[in-house]
This record gives C-alpha cells, sequence and structure tokens, in this order.
C-alpha cells in the first residue's frame, strides 16, 4: 500500500476500514462534475521468516460509487464491488516483489453493455532508497474483461496486457509525493470494428496529511487513448484529457 495503515489486532496484524472520498474537476474549477467514493475493509498477516526475510498476506474488499452531473454531483453513474488477495514478499530492506489478483463487478446505471467482470493478475516490483523514503516500482499486469452482451450495442471484451512504473518519495512536514506511468493495449475481440485501444496516462498527487488519519491530495492526470478500428467516420473512442483532482481520506 503506498499509505501506512494502522495496525488493530497485533504488530503482525491487521484489520480495519478506510473511506476515500474523491471529486474532479475537467473545465471549470467552480463545476465538480465527478465524484467518487470509495469503503475499503483491509486486512494482512505478517510472517517473519529467515534472513530478516518476510511475508505479508493481505485480503481487501471496496465497494466504490461513482456520481456525476451537479454541483456537487448527485446522479447515480456506476457502482463496484472487488475483492482483492495477494502477497508480498520482502527480500531484504531495499526490495519486495507484490502478487495480486483482482476481482470486481462492475454496473452501470445508464449502459448495461459496460456492466462486466474485471479480472487483473499483476505483479510488482518495489525498491526502497534514501533509506525507504523514495519508493521505485515498476509492474506489469494482465486484465480480461468480460462484459454483458447487449444487442444493439458495441461489445465491451477486452483483453490488456499493461506496464506501468510508480515513484513514492515520502517528504518533510507531511508531505507525499506520488507519480504514475502507465501503458495498456486494449484489445477488444468482441467488437464488430476491430477496436484495439492504445492507452496511455501520467499522474502526479501531492499528498498532505492534515490531522491524525485524515489526509488531503492534490492531483493532475493526463490521458490520452489512441483507438484504431474500422468504425466508419470519427472514431468515437479516440480522446486526450486533462484532469485536476482533490480527495479527502479518512482512514479508521
Amino acid at each position: 500500500d503506498v499509505y501506512k495503515r494502522q495496525p488493530h489486532l497485533t504488530t503482525d496484524e491487521e484489520i480495519g476500514i478506510d473511506y476515500r472520498g474523491f471529486v474532479s474537476f475537467h473545465f471549470d474549477v467552480t463545476d465538480f462534475n465527478i465524484q467518487n467514493h470509495r469503503f475499503t475493509l483491509f486486512g494482512s498477516k505478517l510472517k517473519e521468516l529467515s534472513n530478516e526475510k518476510t511475508l505479508k498476506y493481505f485480503f481487501n474488499y471496496y465497494y466504490e460509487v461513482v456520481l456525476i452531473d451537479g454541483s456537487p454531483a448527485s446522479d447515480l453513474f456506476s457502482q463496484t464491488h472487488a475483492v482483492v488477495p495477494g502477497f508480498s514478499y520482502n527480500w531484504s530492506d531495499k526490495t519486495a516483489t507484490e502478487v495480486y489478483y483482482e476481482l470486481k463487478y462492475d454496473n452501470f446505471e445508464d449502459a448495461d453493455e459496460r456492466d462486466a467482470i474485471y479480472n487483473e493478475l499483476a505483479v510488482n516490483q518495489i525498491f526502497r532508497l534514501n533509506q525507504g523514503n523514495l519508493l521505485i516500482i515498476p509492474g506489469a499486469s494482465l486484465v480480461l474483461n468480460f462484459a454483458d452482451d447487449i444487442d444493439g450495442t458495441r461489445n465491451f471484451d477486452y483483453y490488456s496486457p499493461q506496464l506501468q512504473l510508480v515513484a513514492l518519495a515520502l517528504l518533510d512536514h507531511g508531505f507525499t509525493f506520488y507519480s504514475k506511468l502507465r501503458y495498456s493495449r486494449d484489445d477488444y475481440y468482441n467488437d464488430d470494428f476491430d477496436r484495439v485501444d492504445n492507452h496511455f496516462s501520467l499522474r502526479f498527487v501531492l499528498s498532505k496529511k492534515l490531522y491524525r488519519r485524515l489526509t488531503m491530495d492534490l492531483g493532475y492526470q493526463f490521458e490520452y487513448n489512441d483507438s484504431n478500428s474500422d468504425f466508419p467516420g470519427t472514431e468515437p473512442f479516440e480522446y486526450d484529457r486533462n484532469i485536476f483532482t482533490t480527495s479527502f481520506t479518512y482512514r479508521y
């Protein structure tokens, strides 16, 4: 986890809940047009191995709801349920490997063709530098998305190999700087127009601990999607976006 959580059982076991609220505005800073609310139950167990090696098992469940339109946003856009089991193996105090599987169900209020079961298997390699104050995390994953097949709409089944590079720096005065570069190749193999997307994103987040378990994030994200298909006319899934965000997180 990017954020350190507090143990609620022992120093080797933890269980708890957290809530994250997320607001994004794309065009006018006075127009808050997207809200995410995520509730997470998390638990983990740490095993000490020989030669300072450790093995950590973890299991998370989260529920997320997305609202759009209005200020504040008021209309339901989607709901998500997900489970994330995995483990991380610390080779030393400087390196670790994390493996996890995410299974989630996305339900969209007004777009039944996007309702889907999402599967992701991911491997991340963690390098701790500068006495643990700087983390460099390259990673790779494979995603399989199985969407509902609705007559008269495009199909959203796809498989996607993905690569990413994360950097996390713990700064003075309770600040944390986070950046993420990500690439995915999404092949919509059941789409009639042979849709294949090459998706790039770059994200920066500056986080500040405000009070005990309350944290505020300020972020910027650039998204570029190059979609190549035989769809007649302008391809509807080609876009580039600049997104500014602010979020507040309370962890208990």
